[in-house]
């Protein structure tokens, strides 16, 4: 049997169009369910209205055709650039699709004339995508 990641193994990044997104939703959602309650800002059902309204965008990572990891992003325009906006990364195995999607969405941010591209995560997050930790995220929870 082939070693995960090995020269067999086939990593596909894609958007699926809103017939299919709908459809295998119930794929989808569960993996995008803790990345959602970690940010306490989206449920799945929420970051699917958006998709579907074209706020965000929604990629999926197959690896030989097995749905491994979904990502959510945005191009967000600012006053002085525009940075593509990485909303949530979830999934599994993500040693053999982490390369594959940095290339693919560097590819992503420089066809939407992007200047950078910017995350909120988990630390280690920032080593993992060889990128730069610029500042934190701190959150005071005001509901009792």
């Amino acid at each position: 049997m082939p070693e995960p990641g090995g020269p067999s193994s086939t990593v596909v990044i894609r958007r699926p169009d809103p017939d299919e997104l709908t459809r295998r939703w119930h794929e989808i959602a569960p993996i995008l369910s803790a990345a959602c309650e970690r940010s306490r800002c989206y449920e799945p059902v929420d970051v699917l209205m958006l998709v579907l309204a074209a706020d965000m965008l929604l990629w999926i990572i197959e690896i030989n055709d097995e749905l491994v990891a979904v990502v959510v992003c945005k191009a967000q325009q600012y006053p002085r650039r525009k940075v593509l906006e990485m909303k949530f990364a979830a999934g599994t195995r993500m040693r053999e699709w982490l390369s594959p999607a940095t290339r693919h969405f560097e590819a992503l941010g420089r066809e939407l004339n992007c200047d950078a591209i910017s995350s909120t995560g988990r630390r280690g997050w920032a080593k993992a995508c060889d990128a730069a930790e610029v500042d934190s995220v701190c959150v005071r929870d005001l509901r009792d």
